[in-house]
């Protein structure tokens, strides 16, 4: 593998050789590290822990800022084996906030930490919850949701 440096940044990963004219790079390096591109910072970086780190944290952020209506919501704890009458209704009655919240929004956001509270009252984990706005947005089929 090869890396292309201009301004001390590589600019240019390859599995062939690279020409600096090409490029107008300032030097090529053979490497046996592999990089990524990082879109951010417009460059190559390389894949390694700190980047995979960088990827979970952006992916959470992410999810975090998934939305589905109350109703879809309401539908797929119920695919969970969620009653929304006899289990999920009376605890967010129960909950001052959590009702308040309830009440007022049109659209839950999973990033809100009352869902993940009033989840883990009947069993359900995170990332059912991801899974859950993941799939209210498309992104997984409801096999998926129903399978993770």
């Amino acid at each position: 593998m090869y890396i292309g440096i201009k301004d001390n940044k590589v600019m240019v990963y390859s599995e062939s050789p690279i020409d600096i004219r090409d490029y107008v790079l300032d030097m090529v390096q053979e490497t046996d590290q592999e990089y990524v591109r990082d879109d951010d910072i417009n460059e190559y970086v390389p894949k390694d822990e700190e980047w995979e780190r960088k990827q979970e944290q952006k992916e959470h952020e992410r999810i975090g800022n998934l939305q589905c209506t109350k109703r879809v919501f309401v539908l797929m704890l119920e695919q969970l084996g969620l009653d929304y009458f006899e289990q999920l209704e009376p605890a967010i009655k129960a909950n001052r906030q959590a009702k308040l919240e309830w009440e007022l929004c049109v659209e839950l956001q999973r990033k809100n930490p009352l869902l993940d509270q009033l989840a883990s009252q009947f069993g359900i984990t995170s990332q059912q919850l991801d899974n859950l706005f993941k799939f209210a947005n498309n992104e997984i089929t409801q096999e998926e949701f129903l399978n993770k």
